[in-house]
């Protein structure tokens, strides 16, 4: 056999092994950008029309630290629709619209229109007057506070310490003894500008939860009324809140931030995150097993 022969073989089969994995490949491939700008689409609108952020900012500082691979996604935004459209090379399109009290949705794959259903409840203004936590009022000034040591801890927090490791911190809060004693934020955040709470919501509905409680409303030994958990053979229907206070529920859910995991392809492809995380089966018997969700 030639040498011209055996290259022309050595080609053809690596032509076909690179065929036969991109194959095996594309579905995740394709899946994965559309996560990529999916979640795009949602901070770049979140950003914009609740923080303030213009959107190459929002890119530079929401986007890249997550992944350098975000500086591939294209961003386009309608303003009279109020609407962000991202892709991959024109590829891969996402859309997030913003409408007024609701905030930015992120269209699921495939969803075209949002649900004209969905009304913002009527809010009253919060009082710029009236202390932390029932108005926005500036913080107190209590003795026996050395206040001076605190700014310089506070000052190090918005410090950049570390040249190719930006902290980009945004806002710091200190309560003590039920009250703000300081607080500060990076512009254009201010103590008006709503921002993403990210897991911090997890804390926010405890406190809910455990309002309801204290009001006799709710008990956390009550099971979880889900409908579609409540099949007699099904035993999902043994959850209850306590389980879903501690993240003991045993579903098979996979809260790592990693590409296609539960949580990425939940957040940035679905149109509903509840009912996905309904569909979930028990990886393990009811509380038996602690995982982050």
């Amino acid at each position: 056999m030639t040498n011209v022969s055996l290259l022309k073989k050595t080609l053809v089969v690596l032509i076909l092994v690179l065929i036969a994995a991109m194959t095996y490949l594309s579905r995740d491939i394709a899946l994965t950008l559309n996560t990529g700008a999916g979640f795009a689409a949602k901070n770049l609108c979140s950003g914009y029309h609740n923080g303030g952020y213009e959107f190459a900012a929002l890119k530079q500082q929401a986007l890249m630290p997550v992944n350098p691979l975000f500086q591939f996604i294209s961003y386009d935004y309608d303003a009279e629709k109020k609407r962000v459209t991202t892709s991959v090379a024109g590829m891969f399109k996402r859309q997030a619209q913003f409408r007024t009290g609701i905030g930015c949705t992120l269209l699921g794959l495939g969803q075209t229109s949002l649900d004209g259903a969905v009304v913002a409840s009527d809010l009253p203004s919060p009082s710029t007057t009236l202390p932390w936590p029932e108005g926005l009022g500036d913080p107190v000034k209590p003795s026996g506070i050395d206040h001076s040591q605190l700014d310089t801890v506070i000052e190090a927090a918005f410090a950049e310490p570390y040249e190719n490791s930006k902290r980009q911190t945004k806002a710091v809060l200190v309560v003590h003894r039920s009250e703000l004693i300081a607080e500060r934020y990076a512009a254009p955040l201010d103590k008006e500008v709503p921002a993403l709470s990210w897991s911090m919501a997890k804390s926010v509905t405890n406190l809910m939860v455990g309002s309801l409680v204290n009001r006799n409303r709710l008990a956390v030994s009550d099971r979880v009324p889900f409908k579609l958990w409540q099949a007699e053979d099904d035993p999902r229907a043994q959850i209850t809140v306590d389980n879903m206070l501690r993240m003991s529920t045993g579903l098979d859910f996979n809260e790592t931030y990693g590409i296609n995991t539960d949580v990425t392809y939940m957040l940035s492809n679905v149109t509903s995150a509840a009912e996905f995380a309904m569909d979930k089966p028990l990886a393990f018997p009811v509380d038996s097993h602690w995982a982050y969700a």
